[in-house]
C-alpha cells in the first residue's frame, strides 16, 4: 500500500470520500462502502485499508467474488 495515490486518503472513510476518491457519484460509494465497510450508528464507513485492498483487487469482494454492482 505504499502507493503514492492512496497518500492523501484518511484511515477511515466515509461515502463522500470514496466517492471522491473514486470521482463515482455516491450511489456507486455507498454501494461499495455497504459491501466492504461496517456501520457505525446511522452512517457506514470503510478503512483505508479495505479500499485499497478493494481498488487493488479489481473491484472484488474480499472473498474472491466480482462485485454485483454498477461499476462492472
Amino acid at each position: 500500500m505504499d502507493h503514492d495515490i492512496y497518500k492523501g486518503l484518511p484511515p477511515i472513510l466515509m461515502a463522500k470520500d470514496v466517492s471522491e476518491f473514486l470521482r463515482i457519484g455516491m450511489n456507486q460509494a455507498y454501494e461499495i462502502i455497504n459491501e466492504i465497510g461496517f456501520r457505525h450508528g446511522r452512517t457506514v464507513r470503510c478503512t483505508k485499508n479495505q479500499l485499497v485492498g478493494f481498488v487493488e483487487g479489481g473491484g472484488r469482494n474480499e472473498d474472491g467474488t466480482t462485485r454485483t454492482a454498477a461499476m462492472d
